[in-house]
């Protein structure tokens, strides 16, 4: 059985360093309770589905927290890394991440299923009963698989597959430390409210007033509007920078709404896209105090209402409560107050003879049109959109020189086309795919085409297409010319696709593909052609080309040089990378025979598992790297082996 094998790895006075017999759930790690990362914490447009602890390197050992057995095991260059799946006899699941290695019956099954498949990769479900523990028995090693550093991914389900928070099963760390509240976001709620003067979010600086105090200023506003807050609990010592897990919004001396994580669903995990402002991260990471439309996460889900408060008649005392994963609260206090005058017209002999701009973008559920002039401007422009005037979305004036409109175009899905009727403005329109949450449809932009699918817009989506400056790139060979969509950071509940014509003087289709520029690299789409388009998916949009990959994948540093070995089990390893479209598969022999070799996309690099005996005598080891466009390098060494 698995326990008596693992007892030989377990040291001495385990059972008792992973909890007090009190606690109905053991301690997974032999250390120090240390969280470096907490439970639905932002990640990349998703939640953190668990908790991370801190290891310390490589090597520690990971124990069951309680009765059960082992009922997946995973093994993957990418995401979870190597990792174990224990289903508990009480009915809960958890799920170990990041590993280094198993104990040695779970790494010999799956060993044999590599080898089998030939496939470092395997996802392998054990028949039941096979790997049966007990309460503290040892499963695996700590390590830095997968991503990111050494730490252990550590992940309680329900048994229905729900991540929840180990707060639910009674596990505690220390943690002594209030949240810490550094911006305000006050936006509006529809597209006529108004926060400060203007129709955009607005960020504003707290001020520390004690421990676990904070003052906001106070904010002027018309119509119904949001809160949100940029707020962290940190931890170790300033080290780790920790999500909270309540949220509470007080108007008036009466909660408004909350925010509560206890639990995920993997079929919303995404929706932490829309937790956080996706359209003000360049100003802070701002924790919504509202549900974004077609946000169904449960942590958005324990309160009935939307959050929007409205701004009336009165000034409105507002308290925004964090509270961290062990009560700990802190509270953020400031006043709304109403607020609808705009800014005089503009008197002297410099008004009215500037030149106007427009400028179209998106700031959430609506478009924002604001014109800019040179010198101070008395006369407002009307918007019209697709060539008619609308007096619904007056421009507001923001200065003396600048005026705001907001438009919220219907549901149906299609192009609109906004322009500023003015004298002095000479800007053409701007044109804009429109799409709303359950009504998909596909737009145009010449040679550039968008298709939303209905499950995609997060209430609404907005996408504006344009020429981009000319593609380049040192792997890569440029097709066609670029686009830029925008909004860059559009959240997204599902995927859309974006497609260009496929350019028709390449040799060799299979090596061109759609790419999406990722700062200063060009990152390959998964690429088909249909009807001599060149089409993707993407969850981002960004600035896309064609391109053609004809380069191989470099590989470096191999691991040992000609001649004879000391081991039939020499240390064998390589630099690998490629530029272009990415690397598609490695694989290495030895006369033929396959071997293991686990590969770390952050490193770079492929090693041997050395585990088991080369061929005696003359070997020809074989390295055969091949890209995502079938580029292949070839690497050969010839050993001896004793």
């Amino acid at each position: 059985m698995l326990a008596a094998i693992v007892a030989l790895w377990a040291p001495l006075g385990a059972a008792q360093s992973t909890g007090s017999s009190d606690e109905a759930y053991a301690w997974p790690l032999d250390l120090p309770r240390v969280i470096t990362s907490s439970f639905a914490e932002p990640r990349s447009g998703r939640f953190h589905a668990g908790i991370d602890l801190r290891t310390g390197g490589i090597g520690p050992t990971v124990r069951a927290i309680a009765d059960g057995e082992v009922t997946r095991v995973r093994c993957s260059p990418s995401g979870y890394g190597k990792a174990v799946y224990l289903t508990l006899d009480d009915g809960y699941a958890v799920v170990y991440a990041h590993l280094d290695d198993y104990v040695p019956e779970i790494r010999e099954y799956v060993r044999a299923a590599q080898h089998a498949a030939q496939s470092y990769t395997v996802d392998l479900t054990p028949e039941p009963g096979r790997f049966r523990v007990k309460r503290g028995d040892a499963v695996a090693f700590a390590g830095a698989t997968g991503s990111g550093p050494p730490h252990l991914h550590f992940e309680p389900r329900t048994g229905a597959g729900d991540p929840i928070s180990p707060r639910l099963l009674g596990m505690r760390w220390p943690d002594a430390t209030k949240p810490t509240i550094s911006r305000l976001l006050v936006a509006p709620a529809a597209p006529g409210s108004t926060v400060d003067g203007d129709l955009l979010p607005k960020a504003y600086a707290t001020e520390r007033a004690a421990d676990g105090r904070y003052a906001g200023p106070t904010v002027r506003a018309s119509g119904r509007i949001y809160v949100g807050v940029d707020v962290i609990d940190p931890a170790n010592e300033g080290a780790s920078r920790l999500g909270i897990r309540i949220l509470r919004v007080i108007a008036n001396g009466e909660e408004a709404f909350r925010v509560q994580k206890d639990r995920l669903t993997y079929d919303t995990t995404g929706d932490g896209s829309v937790a956080w402002h996706p359209f003000m991260l360049g100003q802070g990471r701002f924790l919504l105090g509202w549900r974004w439309p077609g946000n169904r996460a449960p942590a958005y889900a324990v309160v009935e209402q939307d959050g929007a408060l409205d701004v009336a008649g009165s000034p409105m005392a507002l308290r925004i409560e964090a509270i961290d994963f062990h009560d700990n609260t802190t509270t953020l206090a400031f006043t709304v107050e109403p607020d609808g005058a705009a800014p005089a017209a503009p008197e002297g002999p410099e008004t009215d003879s500037g030149q106007g701009t427009l400028e179209v973008d998106c700031e959430g559920l609506w478009l924002t049109a604001t014109v800019r002039f040179t010198a101070p401007e008395s006369r407002p422009p009307v918007l019209q959109v697709n060539g008619m005037d609308v007096t619904s979305a007056p421009f507001r004036r923001i200065d003396d020189r600048t005026f705001r409109s907001a438009y919220q175009p219907g549901k149906r899905a299609g192009l609109v086309r906004l322009a500023a009727a003015h004298p002095r403005i000479a800007s053409g329109p701007t044109i804009v795919g429109t799409f709303a949450q359950g009504v998909g449809g596909t737009v145009s932009f010449g040679e550039a085409s968008v298709r939303v699918p209905s499950a995609a817009p997060y209430g609404r989506a907005f996408v504006g297409v344009e020429p981009a400056e000319a593609p380049q790139s040192n792997a890569l060979t440029p097709l066609t010319d670029a686009w830029r969509m925008w909004p860059a950071r559009l959240p997204l509940a599902a995927p859309i696709e974006v497609s260009f014509p496929a350019p028709t003087e390449t040799a060799d289709p299979e090596k061109v593909h759609l790419y999406r520029r990722s700062g200063s690299r060009w990152s390959r789409m998964d690429t088909r052609r249909e009807g001599g388009r060149l089409v993707a998916r993407t969850s981002a949009l960004g600035t896309f080309a064609a391109f053609a990959d004809t380069t191989p994948p470099t590989v470096g540093s191999f691991e040992p040089a000609d001649g004879p070995v000391t081991s039939r089990r020499p240390r064998i390893r390589a630099s690998v990378s490629d530029a272009g479209s990415g690397l598609a598969d490695i694989t290495a022999t030895a006369n033929g025979q396959w071997l293991l070799m686990a590969y770390d996309p952050e490193a770079g690099r492929v090693t041997w598992e050395a585990d088991e005996d080369l061929p005696s005598g003359e070997v020809t080891l074989l390295l055969r790297a091949t890209d995502n466009a079938g580029n292949v390098r070839e690497v050969t060494r010839t050993l001896r082996t004793p």
